[in-house]
């Protein structure tokens, strides 16, 4: 859309038509006499930037003044002078983020998500403004990278891509290969993982090559068969156990379901903070199984990944309980610090100008 920085360049823009008019749009008459046919029409006012009509020019000025002059959002304007210079987030160019997302939220004529210090930087529209540079961007992403992620042991990366194929002969080869840890007496502990990941490249090859997965399937068959390493990468661990078609508790429902979101929704996004005042949006990879084995290397390997990752991030938990459970803190130590303010208040500015949040605190004053 276009950006009018003054009320002058919206009046150089209100340009009268009398041609290209949409015929709706105008009062049309004909009138033909023996020697000339003409038509008489109503004039009409048209908006350059949305390409609207309007009969007075007064209502296309206010129109425009209302829908295409950007203005500053006082709630931005407050919340943005009491963020603190020195916690700001500068790029090794100078560039003060925060400064420059402040400056374009107020040429936005609607509510961006820079307006929120929100900082999507898929978003084209830093680079085609020219707010940030490409090579500010890639700090960006690489600055305070995500950790939501374990580090996955070379071992176990180095034997996952030692099945990157595109084709079940190579797949079949590749599994009669035998590796080192194999050739040691099995620990559990120890080669769990990498055992887990030879038994489900083994199963799925056995699934390409009965073909099956290229007919449709009942949503049980799956459960069964392509989600079935979800179940077993968890028999390392004795405190946990997967069930299915039973009634389980509400955080396990909703455990399975997030990871269900990260397969089947189309585009998923992670929000974290480099600094203090920025929220960065990070998208991740859309994943799925193919049918063809062609993908098996791009598709079904990132996959096994996710699997893991997700064990991880089930283990974290678990440890996190356990500490909290064991905590040796005495239950009376809050009162040491009762008396300071120990909260970290971060200031994220209003950037919604509808009156629908207004209008709520009202009805909530009120009451």
């Amino acid at each position: 859309g276009k950006y009018l920085s003054s009320i002058a360049d919206c009046r150089e823009t209100l340009t009268f038509y009398n041609t290209d008019l949409d015929i709706s749009e105008v009062a049309l008459r004909f009138y033909n006499t023996p020697n000339t046919r003409f038509a008489d029409y109503t004039t009409a006012y048209a908006c350059n930037c949305c390409q609207t009509y309007f009969e007075e020019l007064s209502d296309l000025s206010d129109h425009m003044i209302q829908q295409h002059v950007p203005r500053e959002h006082l709630g931005n304007a407050a919340s943005f002078k009491g963020l603190n210079d020195e916690e700001k987030w500068t790029l090794s160019t100078g560039t003060v983020v925060e400064d420059i997302l402040y400056e374009f939220g107020k040429r936005c004529i609607v509510d961006h998500p820079a307006c929120s210090m929100i900082l999507d930087l898929e978003d084209m529209t830093y680079a085609n403004e020219r707010l940030f540079t490409i090579e500010e961007i890639d700090e960006m992403k690489k600055q305070a990278p995500m950790t939501i992620t374990s580090r996955i042991p070379q071992d176990l990366c180095d034997y996952i891509e030692h099945f990157n194929c595109d084709n079940v002969k190579d797949l079949r080869r590749r599994l009669a290969d035998t590796q080192d840890w194999e050739k040691e007496e099995y620990d559990m502990n120890k080669h769990h993982d990498l055992d887990w990941i030879k038994h489900t490249i083994h199963f799925y090859v056995r699934l390409y090559e009965s073909g099956e997965l290229k007919t449709i399937q009942k949503e049980q068959w799956y459960n069964k068969h392509i989600w079935l390493p979800i179940v077993t990468v968890f028999n390392d661990i004795s405190s946990i156990q997967i069930v299915a078609g039973e009634l389980v508790s509400l955080a396990l429902i909703s455990m399975y379901f997030y990871f269900s979101v990260l397969l089947c929704y189309p585009q998923q996004i992670i929000a974290d903070k480099p600094s203090k005042y920025i929220t960065r949006i990070t998208r991740l990879n859309q994943l799925g199984f193919p049918s063809e084995v062609r993908l098996f290397g791009k598709q079904v390997l990132p996959l096994l990944v996710l699997i893991w990752q997700f064990k991880q991030l089930i283990l974290k938990t678990q440890q996190h309980i356990s500490h909290n459970q064991s905590s040796t803190r005495r239950k009376s130590d809050w009162l040491q610090t009762c008396l300071l303010n120990t909260t970290n208040a971060t200031i994220v500015p209003v950037t919604s100008t509808s009156t629908e949040y207004v209008s709520k605190k009202r009805k909530r004053n009120v009451k």
